[in-house]
């Protein structure tokens, strides 16, 4: 555990690191993106955080998996923000990329 950090939330402060996931990114220096997520949305539930806001989690998510090639992973993470926030505008264009990008392979 790095100090300033549990086992639930990183070292950076989580209001800097909610900001940054509400538009989709994931904060530099995370080196294992899934399993922050994971533990962060578990620490925001456990804390009662709006769930919209997960969308952002997740969409940082996707466009992670979408870098790495993992195009089902990328889809099903963008769905998950769109089924959160429906109609969200870097979620759908997200979710094109993804397809477009794996539509080409025939990866979906």
């Amino acid at each position: 555990m790095r100090p300033g950090g549990d086992a639930y939330k990183p070292a950076m402060d989580i209001p800097t690191r909610l900001e940054l996931l509400n538009e989709g990114e994931i904060p530099a220096g995370i080196e294992d993106p899934a399993t922050w997520a994971a533990r962060l949305l578990e620490w925001r539930r456990d804390h009662g955080l709006d769930p919209t806001l997960d969308a952002g989690v997740w969409l940082a998510w996707a466009d992670w998996s979408l870098s790495r090639l993992r195009y089902r992973a990328a889809y099903a993470d963008a769905q998950a923000a769109l089924e959160l926030r429906p109609g969200w505008p870097p979620a759908v264009e997200l979710r094109r990329r993804i397809e477009l990008r794996a539509g080409t392979h025939g990866l979906l």
